[in-house]
């Protein structure tokens, strides 16, 4: 996740974004929430299930996304390898 911000000299007085627009972005965040909660359990229970029939698991991509993915899941001691 990346913010971009600007810093804003003085105080502004006029708000940038309708409340409805506000609502809706709140919305769509707790969306987010729900899908990238449920994606994960997902992976979760693949990873106990290969884990659990004796699969080894590997993942490709060692860099900054793929070791976001390790610290997401709790079921990451079954992927023995990152290449």
């Amino acid at each position: 996740l990346v913010i971009e911000a600007q810093p804003v000299v003085g105080r502004t007085t006029k708000p940038r974004f309708s409340p409805a627009a506000v609502a809706d972005l709140l919305a769509e965040v707790e969306q987010f929430r729900i899908r990238s909660s449920a994606q994960l359990a997902h992976w979760d229970r693949l990873l106990a299930t290969w884990a659990s029939t004796g699969k080894r698991v590997v993942i490709w991509g060692g860099g900054s996304k793929g070791v976001s993915f390790l610290t997401a899941l709790k079921h990451h001691g079954a992927i023995q390898y990152a290449v």
